[in-house]
This record gives C-alpha cells, sequence and structure tokens, in this order.
C-alpha cells in the first residue's frame, strides 16, 4: 500500500512540474516571438493613395483627412480644388490622421487632400489574434489551480480505495 501512494505521490509531483513548465515555456516563447516580430507587424499593410479627399477645415478642430498612416511627404492639400495650401497653415497628425486648422483664413473652406497612407486592416486583425491567443493562455494558466486539485482528489480517492481494497 505505501508503494502505491508513494508512486501516486511522485505522478502527482511529476504532472504538476510538467504541466507548469509547459506553461512557463509557452508563455516565454510566445513573448519573444511577438518581441521579435512587433517592428515587422507595424510595417503590414499595402501603400494606398487617395486621391482629392474632400473635408472642410474648421478653425481649431482636428478633421479627418479620411484614412490613418498617412505617408508624411505625400500630402497636398487644395482649397476649392485648385489653390495649394500650405500645410503651414494645419496641424497635421499623420498617424491619426487629421488636421487642424491654425489660421482662419481657410476656415469653412472645402479642403481636397491627396495623399499616400498604410492601410493597416491586415495589421490589425492580426494582432487581435495574438491577443486572443494570449488571452486563451492567461485563461488556461488560471485554470491549473483546479487541474491540480482534480489531481489531487483522484490521488487521494485512489489512495483511500488502495486501502479499503477497491479499484478504480
Amino acid at each position: 500500500m505505501a508503494e502505491n501512494l508513494t508512486g501516486q505521490v511522485i505522478a502527482l509531483v511529476a504532472g504538476i512540474s510538467i504541466a507548469v513548465l509547459v506553461m512557463i515555456f509557452t508563455s516565454s516563447l510566445s513573448g519573444g516571438v511577438y518581441e521579435t516580430v512587433e517592428d515587422d507587424l507595424s510595417n503590414i499593410g499595402a501603400i494606398e493613395t487617395e486621391s482629392n479627399y474632400t473635408f472642410t477645415a474648421l478653425n481649431g478642430t482636428a478633421v479627418s483627412l479620411g484614412n490613418y498612416h498617412i505617408a508624411i511627404d505625400t500630402l497636398t492639400l487644395y482649397a476649392n480644388a485648385t489653390t495649394e495650401v500650405a500645410l503651414a497653415n494645419f496641424s497635421i497628425n499623420y498617424e491619426a490622421g487629421t488636421a487642424t486648422l491654425l489660421q482662419n483664413d481657410f476656415n469653412n473652406t472645402e479642403v481636397n487632400a491627396t495623399y499616400n497612407f498604410r492601410n493597416s486592416t491586415i495589421e490589425e486583425h492580426i494582432k487581435s489574434g495574438i491577443i486572443s491567443g494570449f488571452d486563451g493562455q492567461r485563461k488556461v494558466g488560471d485554470m491549473m489551480p483546479v487541474i491540480v486539485l482534480s489531481i489531487i482528489i483522484v490521488l487521494v480517492l485512489g489512495a483511500i480505495f488502495s486501502v479499503t481494497r477497491y479499484q478504480l
């Protein structure tokens, strides 16, 4: 009986150790891979051109240019589709894709914008997939105490049944 119980305790310790090591290994590996490719993920997305996107310039108000991640050297603005407007008249947020009019000269004026931008839809889908994977791994880690408890219960029941000469 003592040999059977000793074997079960050894199996318990080994099983828990292996489960914890697998969780640590996969967490470290996943985090390391993400750190390695994070810069590459930020550059995913096709470069596209927006021609003549029309918006109304409003003094002191950030107005959308229609897309995010605008390439800095490619933005050109035209008032009333003909007169080129100096970018110094606007505060441009290239990542957010907004323009804020700084001077009243073009307030409530229709402005056309032409620029290149990076379509980041693919990048966002990949990042959401990675986040889902980390979330699933966290949930499995949160269940580890329940798994350990169930193994302990099975071993204790096995010991009790072996003492009373019943088999599982």
